[in-house]
């Protein structure tokens, strides 16, 4: 299936000559900690940073003259704060059978503050979420392997102005997966099935802009050795 940028955004962007680039001050402070077991646990891994930006003339996509004409603009000053979480497990409940596991989360708030005299200041910026993430547990059997993810995010504005009017609901979209691994004399081959958004939610990534419902791919991918 079509991804948003196949759908909508490729081919509708209105070039922006006045576009500046960005700068940023970026700090960030962090730590990782990691753990061997000798179970059915393998190992653990754990990663956490804070980060805080100061951005100058941040670049972001907005509608243009329509929802289907879109160009890049400048926000004079952006401030953004922020947490980054990272989770990973695996292991092995026997020779054979293997699982893996992870986790990935992000809150973050990323501020209008170029004029204080402004109507938006301290606002959030567009299509910017407070909170986002993913997750993937899957198995291992031989030749075989079976998984689960989920991509989510939270509400966001769609414009500069934070009026409830303007807020988009947050979505998820789950998919599961089986695969086969084949190898042959001189290249491998991977057969995928796939069922994407498992339980056909209707959201939208920009407003006025549906995203596709459930949907099922198989796909065969040949590697030479």
């Amino acid at each position: 299936m079509p991804t948003f940028n196949d759908l909508y955004y490729t081919y509708n962007m209105n070039i922006n000559p006045k576009l500046l680039p960005e700068y940023s001050e970026q700090y960030d402070a962090g730590f990782t900690y990691t753990k061997n077991f000798k179970s059915s646990v393998g190992q653990f891994n754990f990663s956490a940073d804070g980060y805080y930006n100061n951005i100058k003339d941040k670049i972001i996509a907005v509608p243009a003259q329509n929802l289907f004409i879109w160009t890049m603009k400048n926000i004079g000053k952006v401030r953004i704060t922020g947490i980054d979480v990272n989770v990973q497990i695996n292991g092995k409940l026997s020779s054979d059978l293997k699982w893996s596991a992870r986790m990935a989360y992000t809150w973050q708030q990323a501020l209008d503050v170029t004029d204080p005299s402004s109507s938006v200041y301290k606002d959030e910026i567009p299509y910017t979420p407070n909170q986002s993430g993913s997750g993937m547990a899957a198995v291992y059997y031989k030749i075989w392997s079976a998984g689960y993810s989920i991509l989510f995010s939270g509400e966001r504005y769609t414009l500069g102005e934070n009026d409830p009017t303007n807020l988009l609901p947050g979505w998820n979209e789950q998919e599961v997966f089986v695969s086969a691994q084949i190898p042959f004399k001189n290249f491998l081959t991977t057969i995928k099935g796939e069922v994407n958004n498992l339980f056909n939610q209707q959201y939208e990534v920009i407003h006025y802009y549906p995203m596709p419902g459930r949907s099922y791919k198989i796909s065969i991918t040949i590697n030479n050795l």
